[in-house]
């Protein structure tokens, strides 16, 4: 189970970093609570949101089974 996680995450990786490569021509810069963000590409930011949003997730997973207990599966 955990080498088709691997594989699927190295995947993801590749199939993200190809599609940055591709698209580093729209350089745009974002307002985010009123201070502006320095300029990087398109690809970029949907990176980083793309990331963000897999590290929100198993924070909130690893979080969510510490809250049950089934993180302490020797006891």
């Amino acid at each position: 189970m955990t080498l088709i996680r691997i594989v699927l995450l190295l995947m993801f990786v590749g199939g993200l970093a190809l599609f940055a490569f591709s698209n580093l021509s729209p350089v745009i810069s974002l307002v985010f609570l009123g201070m502006p963000t320095p300029a990087l590409p398109l690809a970029t930011w949907i990176g980083i949101a793309i990331a963000s949003g897999f590290l929100t997730s198993f924070v909130l997973q690893f979080l969510f089974q510490e809250s049950l207990g089934l993180g302490k599966i020797g006891e």
